[in-house]
């Protein structure tokens, strides 16, 4: 779990707690659907902070309150109020969280964003490092783009090269820039690289693939 995923962990389990004192539900139910909640956000993903666009996060919010809607019914009696009941409170739950989650990337941005790599040098890399410079919602500092051509480390590398630039370094520059920058995140934009190359930078547990 991120910084950012911590953040909105905690400002979700408030508000949550905030909505169940606000309905008719008392005592241990109220535990028992905070925990739910969280639970089912956590076994999803929600706060490992992967999705670049807010339209990705929202589907994964559909997800993730659809599921809590489901397990949360059956802690009540089954009736038409109970459902119309929850399912307005986890509406509520589901406008908040993408409230919280787009306003809290924005609003912290600077102390959240990641120092990023993008490996390639591509259409696929400039389309990626649009979205990475472009978005507020993406919490990503590109701070290199890594050129792979006439490299003897992977086979059969020859992207058409469309980025230059001072920003734009060789392969061999790629672990140093690293330790230097302190990259928390490298992003993979090479569409016709081979599984047998993708296993030889498999090194940080932070890689990320994106193909257009």
């Amino acid at each position: 779990m991120t910084k950012i995923g911590i953040l909105n962990a905690s400002l979700e389990l408030l508000f949550v707690l905030l909505i169940l004192m606000l309905f008719p539900i008392r005592g241990v139910l109220v535990c028992k659907l905070a925990i739910v909640y969280i639970v089912v956000q956590f076994a999803l993903g929600r706060y490992r902070d992967k999705s670049l666009l807010l339209w990705d996060e929202i589907r994964l919010l559909i997800l993730s309150h659809t599921v809590f809607f489901v397990i949360g019914l059956l802690l009540f009696p089954i009736n038409l109020v109970n459902v119309l009941l929850f399912g307005l409170m986890t509406f509520i739950y589901f406008c908040f969280a993408v409230l919280c989650n787009r306003y809290t990337r924005i609003i912290f941005r600077k102390y959240f964003k990641k120092n990023t790599v993008i490996i390639g040098a591509g259409k696929t890399a400039k389309s990626l490092g649009t979205v990475c410079e472009g978005n507020r919602f993406a919490l990503t500092d590109v701070k290199a783009y890594i050129n792979c051509n006439n490299s003897n480390f992977f086979r059969d590398i020859n992207q058409t090269i469309v980025l230059t630039g001072e920003n734009v370094k060789p392969l061999s520059e790629l672990e140093k820039i690293i330790e230097e920058e302190n990259i928390e995140l490298v992003f993979l934009a090479i569409p016709e690289m081979g599984k047998h190359d993708m296993k030889l930078i498999r090194y940080t547990d932070n890689l990320v693939i994106w193909h257009k």
